[in-house]
């Protein structure tokens, strides 16, 4: 396993971390910690840690994650639309030449 995340929206590649000093203090568990993010990102996620203090300004940070999943999300819905596209006109293509075969060794046959 790569990572165990808080929270997560795995469509959308959004982790979001509670952090503490008590578990993310020491020089062992930043690295640690920071070797984890760095091989998620690289994978495309994106992180949000989120300290006690950040605790006070909830719609703040609600309203910075609404914005990052809606980013998020039109990204997604961005590239399916766009693989869509492409495995339609691959698949299309595909289908026009084999019914042209098909039509050529039709024709073959009855001339």
């Amino acid at each position: 396993m790569l990572a165990e995340l808080d929270l997560a929206i795995p469509e959308c590649k959004i982790g979001v971390e509670c952090q503490s000093w008590r578990w993310h203090a020491s020089p062992a568990a930043k690295a640690r910690d920071s070797a984890r993010k760095r091989r998620l990102r690289l994978l495309g996620w994106e992180l949000v840690e989120v300290w006690w203090t950040d605790l006070g300004r909830m719609d703040e940070l609600a309203a910075e994650l609404m914005m990052l999943i809606d980013a998020r999300s039109t990204e997604l819905s961005s590239q399916l639309s766009t693989q869509l596209s492409s495995q339609v006109s691959s698949s299309t293509t595909g289908t026009a030449t084999r019914t042209a075969r098909g039509l050529r060794r039709e024709a073959g046959r009855h001339s």
